[in-house]
């Protein structure tokens, strides 16, 4: 079954490539639905792999490809089906000349299609995974569960105040300066160290819970509660989401969800708050808001809205396209190790902005040398896995997609090995949030926070877990 699939991959790579082969000697006319009718090819090769290998759709490499899906091709699929979007004004992947956008569509088309013949062939069927939550000791439970609480307590009260200043500056100011006003910082102190631990905080305390449904779910709802409402009066979707996936892993590896009219249910008012965020997103929120939010509801479309919204991420292979454009922008590899030296060379306190240069995308394209264009989009815009990997590799890099897809089967097959020590389990589940992130985001970020999650929970683990439990854990 693998190598047919493998096969049938090699067979959706020649389809894409002979359908956009009219676009790819300065013949434009028409590369939007040449693009959204890739688009479609991509996503159902996707989802009949995954169907025919039996792979779990709850599993870490599923929500990373269909993060990229969403993030990179989303707008295109929608396009597919709704061709008016072309003359949409608000749509990023036409605001740029075509070939831009059709290179950016297509590199990001045939990256997520390699990247899921690489899963296909390495990834191991996590049915094979049980997870018997009743074999820990309750000892080692409660010992994971004190860390985390006292995690909880450390960056809660952080995280309350950073997400109170952003609820307060979109009120007054609007979305627009939430980025540009907020900092990590209070009177010159930095917070963000505290609360950059509340996520893994909550992740240990679940681990904790694995024996107890009723408080496991209750948190979790709590949880789910709480970015949403995070998403709409903040406004700020993505990391609303990708916080919230960890947690639904978390549940079906321990309790094997089935499907449930109230999980539709959900997850439609889910795409609905979605939706309503990014049509209120710019709106100040003074004694119309409530008003503007009734009548934005009546014209609601969840689906077209979200696709819309988080498609608007191929703006970074688009801004890596315009801004490399010599052999000797190309990075080769060097961003991924270039990060952590980075990251060593800002805690030593040198100032190298050599390695920045190397380590940081968004360092790279707001060098005045890219041109006026990309610097002045630099601000708006966030990063993206696929965006990076341009950068580093070009078209040359695409078959290294391949061997990228094994790192993160590697990881996820080490994700279910350690299920069993919940502090470590939550350690690496902590990652899977970062890797998100990192569709959507910078290497250099996933980097950093791992590294500092890492240190910070190994030094009090050493402090709450006894030397009995210590390697159980």
């Amino acid at each position: 079954m693998k190598n047919n699939i493998l096969l049938v991959g090699g067979g959706v790579l020649i389809t894409i490539l002979l359908l956009s082969s009219e676009h790819l000697f300065d013949n434009y006319n028409g590369w939007e639905l040449t693009s959204a009718l890739t688009s479609i090819i991509v996503g159902v090769f996707f989802f009949a792999a995954w169907k025919m290998m039996k792979f779990e759709f709850w599993s870490p490499t599923f929500f990373v490809i269909f993060s990229l899906y969403m993030f990179h091709l989303s707008t295109l699929a929608l396009l597919f089906f709704d061709h008016s979007i072309i003359q949409d004004e608000f749509v990023v992947l036409f605001r740029y000349e075509s070939r831009i956008g059709f290179l950016a569509s297509l590199y990001s088309s045939i990256f997520i299609v390699v990247f899921i013949m690489g899963c296909v062939s390495f990834k191991k069927n996590t049915l094979l995974y049980k997870v018997t939550n009743e074999s820990i000791d309750s000892n080692i439970l409660k010992q994971t569960r004190r860390l985390g609480l006292f995690l909880f307590f450390i960056s809660f009260p952080p995280e309350l105040y950073h997400v109170s200043m952003q609820i307060i500056t979109r009120k007054i100011f609007g979305y627009a300066e939430v980025d540009a006003t907020v900092g990590s910082e209070i009177n010159g102190i930095p917070i963000g160290f505290l609360f950059n631990l509340f996520i893994p905080s909550i992740l240990l305390i679940l681990s904790s819970y694995r024996n107890n449904k009723r408080k496991f779910t209750i948190i979790a709802l709590i949880w789910g509660i709480y970015y949403v409402a995070l998403m709409f009066f903040t406004g700020r979707k993505g990391s609303s989401i990708l916080a919230i996936i960890p947690v639904l892993f978390m549940y079906c590896l321990f309790y094997r969800i089935k499907f449930k009219l109230i999980y539709a249910v959900a997850l439609y008012i889910l795409l609905v708050v979605m939706s309503m965020t990014t049509l209120t997103r710019f709106s100040v929120m003074d004694s119309s808001f409530s008003s503007n939010i009734a009548e934005t509801y009546k014209k609601n479309d969840p689906i077209r809205d979200i696709c819309l919204e988080m498609g608007g991420t191929i703006k970074g292979p688009i801004q890596a396209i315009m801004a490399v454009k010599d052999i000797s922008d190309f990075r080769f590899g060097l961003t991924y190790p270039a990060c952590f030296l980075d990251i060593l060379n800002e805690y030593l306190g040198f100032d190298n902005k050599m390695i920045g240069q190397y380590a940081k995308f968004n360092e790279f394209l707001s060098d005045p040398s890219r041109g006026a264009e990309v610097n002045d989009s630099v601000y708006s815009m966030g990063g993206s896995m696929i965006a990076e990997w341009y950068w580093n590799f070009g078209w040359i890099g695409v078959p290294l997609v391949y061997f990228l897809a094994f790192f993160i089967c590697k990881y996820e097959s080490i994700i279910y090995k350690k299920s069993k020590k919940p502090i470590q389990f939550a350690v690496y589940l902590m990652l899977l949030h970062f890797i998100l992130k990192w569709t959507r985001g910078y290497f250099y970020d996933v980097v950093w926070l791992s590294l500092y999650t890492y240190i910070v929970i190994s030094i009090f683990r050493k402090l709450f877990v006894s030397k009995k439990y210590y390697r159980f854990t």
